[in-house]
Formats: C-alpha cells, structure tokens, sequence
C-alpha cells in the first residue's frame, strides 16, 4: 500500500485551479476544500465518501484526489466504476481531459503532459473479459468500468444447456492460457456458484489497485448479500466480502487499498445502506456501528458516519445572507396549494367528484400511453383548479389528441 502523508490547503493550490475550469472562485474554493478533506480522510482511514449535493462537483474533487495522490505516487494504479455507460464515457472522454488541461497547474508528466492531455495511461472497458484482457497486457493503466458490467446474464441451465455459461468462460480462457477449464466449472446447475467461480478467475486475472473510485455508489446500498448478483460478482473480482461465499476452497486477493465512494444520496432510509456499501469491500469496522441498535441512536450514527463522509449542501443568497436549499426551499411533499404542508381542500361533494374524474383520467392515460412510468411533473396540473381559457389542452404541451385529451 503506497503511503499518504496529509496535505493542506496551501500545499493543495499550489496544484489546483478549479476557477479556472470556469467555476466560480466561491466553488472552486468549496471543491478544493474537498480535495483537502478527502484526501486527508483516505490517508487516515482507507475510505472517503464525498456526499455532497448535486451539481457541486464531485467529478472534478475526485479527480482532483487521484492527481495529488498520483503526483506524490507516480505509480499510481486507479478503477474507475461508473454506474453506466454514458456516465463511464463522461468520465474518460471529457472530465478527466478538462481536469488535466484546465484545473491541474504543472505540466509535470504525471499528471498533465506537455501536450496537455491526461499523462497517465487509462483504458475504458464494456465488458468483464475486456478489462481481463487488458490488464494483462498492460496492468500499469487506469481503468474505466461500469457498474452494469457486473450484471451477467446466464439463462437457465436447462433452457440452452450452458451454452451462454460455456461462451463466457471460453472468452476467460483465451486470455489466460494458464488458467484451466475446472477454475470455472460449469457442472453445477447453480448460477449463483458459476458466477462466482467466474469472479474468482478474474481475481485472479486483474491487477491490484491503489484506488477504486465508485460513482454513485448508492446504488451498492444491498450490500455484498445473496440478493444481489451484481454485487457480489462486484466483490468477488476485487476480494471484497461474500456474504456466504458459494465457494470455500480458495481465498480470495483483495485487489485494492483505498476505496472513494461519491454520491449525492449515500443513504436513502437507514445507515444500515451506508453501512452496505463499506461491508462491499470489506470495511467491516466501519460499517458495524451503522447496523442494529446504537448506544446513542441516530445521532451516533450520524457522528460515526461524519468520521469518513463529506457533505456540503448547495446555497444561495438571500440579501446578504447565504441560506442552504434546507432553508430557502420548502418541499411540499404533504400536499397543499395555498399553504406548507396543508392538504388540497375538496369542500363538496361535486368537486371530490371533479377530482376523482380527473385522477381516472390521467392515470388511464399514463398507464396507456406511458407504461404507467411518468415523471411527477405530468401531473403538475393537479396543484391549480383555478379558471383558465387553456387548461389541458394548450397546444404547446403536446400535439398528441389523446395526451391533450387527457
């Protein structure tokens, strides 16, 4: 494991130039603040999650991250899981490229190169076997994955007779002539136990990493359960934690160090999720005050998970005061027009009747048209009954009759 020493802020912007990526200095100064913070966080305990809300930048301070790592390591080996394509390819093709012509100072060679282009090697992969053989060839490259990567779909052994579960270990085996058919043994009638001996074999194949960055890794919050597939498939390539393993007579590599998880939403019902996505990658200490009881309920929770989590809030001025969305944005989430929280009132019964009507109406439609999949905004209509000379049918809505209709 490479060592890391703490920095500061001042040793930091010697670097760093967010402003200069077209940000505001007041943001730019918040995501360096980040970058410090982090950093420090991952020296101390191997694990950092940047939580902050959207639009903040968290793409930029992880990246910001991975260079001061990288400058102070040269060597430095990163995965980069995206939780799908578009996001992977934003990441490769156009964050990591403005970072380093924009917001990295030095053209040092390590991490910007005189041309001003990313100096280290990455590789982006689709597929499982892609990064399998990629890294053989060349483990010294960054890496770019997808979460959906992990999802490998296998049809019931009955209904192709393992036709699909053999092509996917016939591509494995071709990249690595040392391994043998028996590492994926496809007797069992068992995905579950198929895929984990496919896993097993990519352990096997892929390097170690110094930093595995997760991208909205809310959506690990089931944790490395039975569950689910993905996640454990996730796990069993990194020497994360099975949770039981199907296979008991090897052990697994721990393929990495440190782990930055980003998201805008680490946790969306309890701290038992949060505790899910460190128990993935086997952070058991960390994750163990986040389950069941504790000593001083939600608020220890939420002390212990302020110990490796940062979160700013976005805001905005109100006069001369700067107010977080907590403050200057209510959400009316309990109904109500004319005040906070204070349901629509329906006085008689000829207008409950109205109402029922128009929810039929919509909710035919919706489910017609729109396989009962909409966003909340097609019904904003519900939130005024005031008289209007255009109502439904304004033709700048839609131009479907039925859509207008409705």
């Amino acid at each position: 494991m490479i060592e890391l020493q703490g920095v500061d802020r001042s040793m930091v912007e010697r670097w760093i130039d967010f402003a200069n990526g077209g940000v505001s200095r007041s943001v730019a100064d918040a995501q360096l603040d980040g970058v410090v913070a982090i950093h420090n966080i991952l020296a101390r305990r191997g694990v950092a999650y940047l939580a902050d809300e959207v639009g903040m930048g968290k793409t930029y301070v992880a990246l910001g991250v991975v260079a001061l790592m990288r400058a102070m390591n040269p060597g430095l080996r990163v995965l980069y899981i995206a939780p799908r394509a578009n996001i992977q390819k934003k990441w490769c093709e156009r964050e990591l490229q403005n970072f380093a012509r924009r917001s990295w100072r030095v053209r040092d060679q390590r991490v910007r190169s005189l041309d001003d282009q990313p100096a280290a090697p990455f590789v982006s992969c689709d597929r499982l076997v892609d990064w399998a053989r990629k890294a053989t060839r060349n483990p010294d490259r960054d890496v770019f994955l997808r979460l959906t990567s992990f999802s490998v779909g296998l049809k019931d052994a009955e209904m192709d007779d393992k036709k699909s579960w053999l092509a996917l270990r016939e591509q494995l085996l071709a990249v690595a002539p040392y391994l043998v058919a028996s590492d994926i043994d496809a007797r069992t009638n068992d995905k579950e136990r198929f895929k984990e001996a496919y896993g097993r074999a990519l352990n096997r194949l892929v390097p170690h990493y110094d930093l595995v960055v997760v991208d909205e890794a809310h959506n690990l919050k089931h944790g490395p359960g039975s569950g689910s597939t993905r996640n454990r498939l996730l796990a069993t390539v990194l020497g994360g934690v099975l949770e039981p393993p199907l296979i008991r007579d090897a052990p697994l590599t721990r393929r990495f160090d440190r782990v930055l998880f980003l998201s805008a939403t680490p946790l969306e019902t309890d701290f038992a999720e949060l505790g899910n996505q460190l128990r993935l990658f086997g952070f058991e200490d960390l994750a163990k005050p986040l389950y069941g009881e504790h000593p001083a309920g939600d608020e220890g929770k939420k002390q212990h998970a302020h110990s490796f989590i940062v979160r700013r809030l976005a805001t905005a001025r109100a006069g001369d005061e700067q107010i977080s969305k907590l403050a200057y944005r209510r959400e009316w989430r309990g109904g109500g027009v004319a005040e906070h929280d204070d349901a629509l009132a329906v006085p008689d019964l000829k207008q409950k009747l109205v109402v029922a009507l128009m929810q039929k109406r919509v909710t035919e439609l919706v489910k017609r048209r729109f396989s009962a999949h909409f966003q909340i905004g097609m019904l904003a209509s519900f939130e005024s009954f005031a008289e209007s000379t255009s109502g439904f049918d304004d033709p700048d809505q839609t131009d479907d009759e039925a859509e207008r209709e409705g």
